[in-house]
């Protein structure tokens, strides 16, 4: 850092000085000055590269390293840096690149952010060591983006972790539905809702959650209703209002959650505690007129005191009168005197208005007077009278009775005629209202006497039908309490009675449930006795609606199993149908395809399409193997000809290609070499193949040249037969192979080994007697004599020791060779020999015709040391007959038959099913054909059978269950 320091600090101070520095000063400092500013910006840029990736971590760790480059750069940006950037230019030279200030702006904002992020990432890193809840995590990670905004990879890990936040909840939400926990539900509902998600949850995840919390509530609130029941009737049957007024909130808002589609059960704690919520209501709304009496009363007082005026006193009056209460008489005598005073008061204004008038008009004034006293009486006792009469029409005769006693002390009000006829009508309706008592009185008491322990239906039912007559006569407060607590207890004797009837319902609910589980799966007539018992259950009485709800469900199911047994003895008939086809391929395949008809959703369906397809050409394969199978089983392979074995091979070759991938027989596979080779006789053209070979040798070389072989074994051609002369044999030697050069030579006749006289002498050469003897025999080869006749053509080249051993080996190979193309014994016997002479090499230019021929002499003896290895062909003649013996004793291949196919039990077990009508009496191996396998496993054993009881292998694994035991796949058993 002081190195940067001290560059810039020479620069300022340079151009501090008036005197213009030399051109080399300035052009070193320009270049150490454009050296550190490449070298920081380079950094700036890779640091600005990290930031983009996220990466702000390893951008201050680049940035920090030395020399920092935040410092570095605020010395760069020195106040000068115009003022150097035009000297350098006048100068010629360029001027340096500015310092990356913006990307050093974002490296220290990244200071700033890194040092706010600190603690979130280690509670990040704590957490994740931890294997905290993913909601704990997820919102420390929402943290660190908000401050992180710029990094990607934080949205990226937080989709992530909030997929697998939604399968938790979903897992969640099912355990705590399944424990009806209200409080986690709620929980999760409100995580689901309020949580500011990357990407939404989906609907049904939210709706299900949702859900399953609204039932649990509902669930919980029933429970909870359940329990405030009693405990609210017995606040009724005390009429405790402090008790039961709480109660009576809690039950509200449980009812709220519970919604207005409760359920029957619901309904009938409802029914329970009715007559105490109808007592409560009254009891408030007696309460509410008493507070409003109260209030009335009040201001009445207030109007007295504060002398209102007579119109507002009436009012306040009415108002505190109008629901049929009275005043207290102390009350009512102040409301009176009141009017009174007001009265009197003002008759004096009057008097005193007209006392200064003349005495002629006291009369009028007394007159005047009297009026308006009249007629304030005549309004009191109008209302007085209304009041009365309201009071006596609305019933509410207790306060009519004490009303008239208030009017006693005021004579002219009670002796008026309006009072006097409403006071008899009160007479008239107290009488009645004591009769309406007493006859209220005598039936409740009637009914409460039939009401007892033990009470059946019909009890009940009677007693209830004699409740809403009462009911009517039920006026007063006390009478109504009198009903209420008659119907509560009368509904205990129905809720107790509902219980037994519902107890011995539940056990016999049980008893059917425990019996249709455990119903046999393949007895229709159980089924039958299961729906008829049901029907009695539903028909059933007096049985809570609650307890009957799982009654269609039962007959759901128990319809489902009747349909799902009838299918099964559809099933099981189609399953016979195929069954009964075994054997017969046309018949199976339209089997299969019926049932693919009738159930085309099941899984058999599927794989009996395959089968269809893929499988039963295969199966018709492997039969028609039989027929070729016992022709070659029956083949005498020493008297086959080329062209019965070329037949042969055609058929097995075409069928091969046609049913592939299933294996050739063994015994078809052991004998096709054999079979191959004698093909191999004659060619394409039905030429045998060894007339090439006689085709050379009816050349000169061979068929037309004598020997004349000296006593050391030098061998010389000719074309004539040796002339004697004298002592001398005289004739025209070859001297090349193309015998196109010969020269007269004579030869002693002591030096010659003479041929034998027989009758004449032959001077014939060894190959050509061998090109005769190959000519005469070797056509009788063909004629199933192959073997034979190469060993003797074979063992004449062998035993024949004067012929010219280069054209001996020559001769041996091609021999060999051509037997052995047509002859798999040959080969196998002969196979060393084959080797020994492939591994001479003879020189093409050994001219053997010229017995001192340097070439010919060393290829002779390259020959000869060869042919010491070759053993006699005729020893080998036991080896022959061993190859054959063999092949002969190749055993027939196994037989096959098809005796079943593989299906599934109702549980997926793999099992195989027969044609019952003709059971198999086999004994063997099963097999099935498996064409997706390899080569060697086509054929995989499935089980055993013996006598007809056959036994299914279990599936050694899930894959084999669904690769071997594929349901329709034929079965054989494989018998020696």
């Amino acid at each position: 850092m002081n190195e940067i320091q001290q560059l810039v600090e020479e620069i300022q101070a340079i151009l501090a000085e008036p005197a213009r520095p030399q051109f080399e000063t300035i052009d070193s400092l320009n270049r150490a000055l454009m050296e550190m500013v490449n070298r920081m910006n380079g950094r700036l840029r890779r640091c600005d590269a990290l930031l983009s990736q996220g990466l702000r971590t390893e951008a201050i760790q680049l940035a920090e390293q030395a020399p920092d480059v935040l410092t570095a750069i605020s010395y760069l940006d020195f106040p000068e840096w115009d003022e150097w950037a035009g000297l350098v230019r006048e100068d010629g030279l360029n001027a340096p690149p500015e310092p990356l200030i913006e990307i050093a702006a974002e490296i220290n904002q990244s200071y700033t952010v890194a040092s706010a992020l600190e603690h979130h990432l280690n509670q990040h890193r704590v957490l994740a060591l931890a294997r905290a809840p993913l909601s704990k995590r997820l919102m420390v990670m929402r943290k660190i983006r908000r401050l992180d905004a710029d990094n990607p990879i934080w949205q990226d890990d937080i989709l992530v972790f909030e997929k697998q936040r939604f399968e938790q909840i979903r897992n969640e939400v099912q355990v705590a539905a399944q424990q009806g926990n209200a409080d986690i539900l709620a929980t999760l509902e409100q995580e689901l809702t309020s949580t500011p998600w990357q990407k939404s949850p989906s609907q049904k995840l939210v709706s299900r959650t949702v859900a399953a919390h609204k039932q649990s509530r509902m669930l919980k609130a029933e429970q909870e209703l359940r329990t405030l029941e009693p405990k609210l009737t017995e606040a009724f049957a005390e009429l405790d209002l402090e008790k039961a007024r709480p109660l009576r909130s809690r039950w509200n808002a449980l009812m709220q959650i519970a919604g207005p589609t409760a359920n029957d059960s619901i309904l009938e704690i409802q029914n329970l505690v009715q007559p105490a919520l109808n007592w409560l209501e009254e009891t408030d709304q007696t309460q509410a007129e008493d507070q409003a009496y109260e209030q009335a009363v009040f201001n009445l007082e207030q109007a007295i005191t504060d002398q209102k005026p007579a119109e507002e006193l009436q009012a306040q009056y009415h108002e505190a009168t109008k629901a049929g209460r009275n005043l207290t008489p102390h009350l009512y005598q102040r409301y009176t005197d009141s009017l009174q005073h007001q009265e009197t008061r003002s008759r004096r204004k009057f008097f005193l208005l007209v006392s200064g008038t003349l005495v002629s008009l006291l009369i009028v004034g007394l007159l005047l007077g009297y009026l308006i006293r009249k007629s304030n009486q005549d309004q009191q006792i109008a209302e007085h009278a209304a009041t009365l009469h309201d009071l006596v029409q609305s019933g509410k005769l207790t306060r009519a009775q004490e009303y008239r006693e208030q009017l006693k002390p005021q004579p002219w009000i009670l002796e008026s005629p309006e009072i006097q006829q409403h006071s008899a009508r009160l007479d008239e309706a107290l009488e009645q209202e004591q009769g309406r008592s007493k006859q209220f009185q005598a039936k409740l008491n009637q009914i409460s006497s039939r009401i007892h322990p033990q009470m059946n239906w019909e009890e009940i039912a009677q007693v209830e039908s004699a409740v809403p007559p009462v009911s009517q006569l039920a006026v007063t407060a006390d009478e109504k309490v009198q009903l209420e607590r008659l119907k509560l207890t009368l509904a205990r004797e129905r809720s107790d009675l509902q219980q037994q009837f519902d107890n011995q319902f539940k056990q016999d609910l049980n008893v059917f449930t425990n019996r249709i589980q455990s119903l046999p799966e393949e007895e229709m007539v159980a089924i039958n006795n299961a729906l008829t018992s049901l029907h009695e259950l539903q028909q059933r009485n007096h049985i809570s609606k609650s307890l009957k709800n799982d009654l269609p469900k039962l007959k759901v199911m128990l319809e489902d199993k009747q349909a799902i047994m009838r299918r099964e003895e559809d099933l099981q008939r189609q399953y016979q149908n195929i069954s009964r086809s075994i054997g017969d391929f046309d018949r199976y395949q339209k089997g299969l395809e019926e049932y693919i008809l009738k159930f085309p959703e099941t899984s058999h369906s599927n794989e009996f399409k395959k089968i269809i397809q893929k499988e039963l050409p295969l199966w018709k394969k492997f039969v028609e193997w039989r027929q070729p199978t016992q022709e070659w089983e029956q083949i005498q392979i020493r008297e086959l000809t080329p062209q019965a074995a070329r037949k042969l091979l055609e058929k097995v070759n075409t069928l091969e290609a046609a049913s592939k991938p299933l294996p050739v027989p063994v015994s078809i596979q052991q004998l096709r070499p054999a079979v191959t080779a004698i093909t191999g006789r004659v060619g394409e053209n039905q030429i045998p193949v060894y007339r090439p070979l006689l085709e050379i040798l009816k050349g000169p070389l061979y068929s037309n040249l004598n020997l004349v072989l000296t006593q050391n074994n030098k061998r010389y051609y000719t074309l004539e037969v040796p002339d004697a002369l004298g002592s001398r044999l005289l004739f025209k030697k070859f001297d090349n192979i193309s015998l196109t050069r010969s020269d007269k030579f004579s030869i002693d006749r002591s030096e010659v080994i003479m041929p034998e006289k027989s009758p004449d002498q032959d001077w014939s050469s060894p190959q050509s007697r061998f090109t005769r003897s190959i000519t005469a025999k070797v056509p009788e080869a063909l004629n199933g004599a192959w073997e034979s006749i190469f060993i003797t053509l074979l063992q004449e080249l062998y035993a024949d020791e004067k012929m010219e051993p280069i054209l001996k080996y020559q001769l041996l190979r091609s021999v060999l060779e051509l037997g052995c193309k047509g002859s798999l014994p040959l080969k196998e016997v002969f196979a060393d020999d084959l080797i020994t002479l492939s591994a001479v090499n003879v020189d093409p230019a050994a001219n053997w015709i010229d017995p001192d021929d340097p070439r010919a002499l060393f290829a002779r003896k390259q020959v000869t040391d060869k042919l010491k290895e070759f053993s006699s062909p005729l020893k080998k003649q036991a080896e022959i007959e061993k190859a054959f013996a063999k092949l002969e004793q190749i055993k027939p291949d196994d037989s096959y038959r098809w005796v079943g196919w593989i299906s599934r039990n109702s549980k997926g077990k793999p099992v195989m099913r027969i044609n019952v009508n003709h059971p198999p009496q086999d004994t063997g191996e099963l097999m099935v054909i498996v064409p997706d396998a390899e080569p060697e496993n086509v054929y995989q054993p499935v089980g055993t059978i013996n006598k007809g009881k056959f036994h299914l292998n279990p599936p050694v694994s899930p894959e084999a269950a669904t690769q071997i035991y594929k349901a329709g796949r034929a079965v054989f058993v494989k018998s020696k």
